[in-house]
């Protein structure tokens, strides 16, 4: 009878062994799964915080800077130009007043010139031609959208990874991190990604006849830059510098713009001609019909 209770005890005594340590087991997996839980609740909840801020951004890049109507002037004449050149009578090119040598396009149709341009540069109507169609062959070809979709992409992707990569810091602290190094990576990106871009632009107005034109701006544009930054240099060392700031900046220097510029007018003058320019016209007229 002792040798029955003492074996049963003995046996009751190791299942209350393995029951705690099952216990302790199940507590343990209990907290595991709860901290994964809060592991994943942090990376969905700071995926869709990152998400929705790029997504504004997006939007607001997307739109002309705020405060532009407040500067500009519509010019009726250039916009017509233009219009009647692109196949495309919903283009608006706008005069805006500001201090700086400029000329630019928002994304959508709209063009806009600033009067230094025009009078610093001495422009004349056929090199603001140029100019205009310059900035257009930037909305034809869809540039600020690419730019800003890679924009966006990496401000999704990288403060993401950035806050996998560092999990004891702060959320906040990983997003702005995130937020650094994305700027830092588009940066680099927009060099690489506009000089194409520019290229192409410039390609544009090329074809449409405009080459010679806006090699002459390019030019004038030149000797510009060169006469604010170059004052105390000779023209070797303004030439190394001027080769040296394009490698950081998204426009190639003027000297291998207008080798494109005259490789693409000599393609324009070829498909313009007799054989080719009615088929040209045509689908240009059918392009400008899609895009209205």
């Amino acid at each position: 009878m002792n040798n029955k209770i003492s074996k049963d005890y003995i046996e009751c005594s190791e299942i209350d062994k393995y029951i705690h340590e099952d216990k302790e087991l199940y507590d343990n997996l209990i907290a595991l799964k709860e901290q994964t839980s809060e592991v994943n609740a942090d990376r969905i909840s700071f995926a869709m915080i990152t998400i929705i801020i790029n997504i504004i951004q997006f939007l607001l890049r997307c739109k002309p800077p705020p405060g532009l109507e407040a500067y500009r002037i519509l010019d009726n004449k250039m916009s017509n130009i233009i219009g009647n050149l692109v196949n495309d009578m919903s283009v608006k090119v706008y005069m805006f007043k500001a201090d700086v040598v400029n000329a630019f396009n928002v994304g959508t149709s709209d063009i806009y010139y600033t009067d230094k341009l025009v009078k610093l540069l001495r422009l004349t109507e056929g090199e603001l031609i140029g100019v205009c169609l310059h900035e257009y062959g930037h909305y034809a070809g869809g540039h600020m959208k690419t730019v800003n979709i890679t924009n966006t992409a990496t401000g999704i992707v990288i403060p993401i990874l950035i806050r996998e990569i560092t999990r004891s810091m702060e959320s906040i602290y990983s997003l702005i991190l995130g937020k650094i190094i994305a700027a830092m990576v588009n940066s680099y990106l927009r060099i690489i990604i506009g000089k194409p871009q520019e290229y192409f632009s410039d390609s544009y107005a090329a074809k449409k006849g405009y080459g010679p034109q806006l090699i002459s701006v390019l030019k004038k544009l030149d000797q510009y830059v060169r006469k604010i930054h170059c004052k105390d240099k000779s023209t070797s060392e303004c030439d190394i510098m001027m080769e040296y700031a394009s490698k950081y900046d998204e426009h190639p220097t003027v000297k291998l713009r207008v080798d494109n510029i005259l490789n693409n007018s000599k393609i324009a003058s070829l498909i313009n001609g007799k054989r080719f320019g009615l088929l040209v016209r045509f689908l240009d007229r059918i392009k400008g019909f899609f895009r209205r």
